[in-house]
């Protein structure tokens, strides 16, 4: 079975903690992805064991061109796979599978969406909300970020620049992903801001996303009309994979 393949063509600051990597399909043909999907790639570094450190990383750029992909990537302090990614430079090739993703809206879409995300889950809102099929209901979606602070990853201003016009976008700083109380305290501020939404969508931390999810799912919203997808903390997952994604 032969392996796919990304070559890098330019890598980019994007943040303190970020890089913004543009991509194309080494054999040329163009990737065929939807908004919100991702990418488990081949970082290039090893883990214990001999292991290859794949990891995911959402498809920030919009689906309307598949022969160039954009990631963003966290290099995340005392991690394996993307300080090594994010020092490899124009001309280098990737290993990768996917697209993979539960977040891309389905046909007969809601009209008012609710969109909530924590820390990373950013780069799955950016790649949702700029997608072909989001298009027609942006002015009636809300984004709310929870972050960690400006020098954790990308600023607002970076995210605001790619967005379409929304109905809303809040940005609220919170604890980090170990502090204690942290979901005790977010869940409410999702919830309080998903009201009145058709649908919702959350990413990021899944030890705020779950207990959000089970809220909503309480209050009436249809299971269908909730797509949730963990970054990290994913309690249906003991153990870590190759889809894991460095907070």
């Amino acid at each position: 079975m032969s392996t796919k393949t990304l070559r890098i063509l330019d890598h980019a600051e994007a943040g303190p903690r970020a890089r913004l990597l543009t991509l194309e399909p080494s054999d040329g043909t163009p990737m065929s992805f939807v908004g919100g999907q991702y990418l488990i790639v081949n970082t290039g570094a090893t883990l214990e064991g001999g292991r290859p450190a794949k990891r995911a990383y959402s498809i920030v750029s919009p689906d309307t061109d598949g022969a160039r992909v954009q990631l963003l990537v966290r290099v995340h302090e005392g991690g394996v796979g993307s300080p090594h990614l994010a020092r490899m430079r124009p001309g280098a090739e990737v290993g990768y599978s996917g697209p993979w993703g539960k977040l891309p809206l389905p046909e007969a879409a809601p009209r008012r969406y609710f969109v909530g995300v924590t820390d990373t889950g950013i780069t799955a809102a950016l790649g949702l909300l700029r997608s072909q099929r989001f298009r027609p209901l942006a002015t009636t979606t809300a984004l709310l970020w929870l972050r960690s602070g400006e020098d954790d990853f990308v600023d607002s201003a970076f995210v605001h620049a790619r967005l379409p016009s929304l109905a809303s976008f809040a940005v609220e700083d919170c604890p980090p992903p170990d502090a204690l109380g942290r979901a005790e305290r977010l869940v409410p501020l999702l919830l309080d801001a998903a009201r009145g939404a058709e649908a919702v969508v959350l990413a990021g931390d899944g030890a705020v996303l779950e207990p959000t999810r089970a809220a909503l799912a309480r209050g009436g919203m249809p299971e269908e009309r909730l797509r949730v997808e963990p970054f990290f903390n994913n309690a249906a997952r003991k153990a870590p994979s190759a889809r894991s994604r460095e907070p």
